[in-house]
């Protein structure tokens, strides 16, 4: 399934967005890509550009930035936060949230323990 580019939840941004891989790295991947019939995290991987630990996190970063439940998509906008990525507000304004909404959404299922 071929993704829209502009889609913040697309798994090349969203390992772009975490810090794992540069635009620049990215392209030169989604070049090489059409010319073969294989999934770009695996791709990535096998290029050396990223490790399977990084495909994993970015790949549940990209479910939970894709879930339904508001919780869910606020632990994975927090989770791109812990990895230093600078565009957390625009991530979070993209997917119609608001950071301080992220952060007390967190902070409120943690407090009261009930994490899904």
């Amino acid at each position: 399934m071929k993704e829209p580019a502009d889609d913040p939840t697309n798994l090349g941004n969203v390992l772009i967005d975490m810090g794992f891989l540069t635009q620049d790295a990215l392209t030169r991947a989604l070049q090489e890509r059409e010319s073969l019939e294989v999934l770009m995290g695996k791709l990535l991987v096998a290029k050396g550009l990223i490790s399977e630990r990084q495909l994993q996190k970015a790949l549940d970063v990209q479910g939970g930035l894709r879930h339904k439940d508001k919780y869910q998509r606020a632990m994975a906008v927090s989770e791109v936060a812990q990895e230093g990525n600078n565009n957390v507000v625009e991530l979070a304004s993209m997917l119609g949230m608001k950071v301080a909404g992220v952060r007390a959404t967190c902070a409120k299922k943690r407090g009261n323990g009930s994490h899904r």
